[in-house]
């Protein structure tokens, strides 16, 4: 369950165009789980992508 919100925050932290440098690893992470078909997918269903 974490992982989701975790995810959801850092969507907010980059549109809001927070400053992420120093955590590489938690946008790496972001990335993989971002190129995952069923996330595009809920994304592209919920009209967020």
């Amino acid at each position: 369950m974490a992982d989701i919100y975790l995810f959801t925050v850092l969507r907010w932290a980059m549109t809001l165009q927070f400053n992420t440098k120093h955590y590489a690893h938690l946008i790496a992470w972001f990335d993989r789980i971002a190129a995952r078909l069923a996330v595009i997918a809920a994304l592209n269903a919920e009209g967020l992508k």
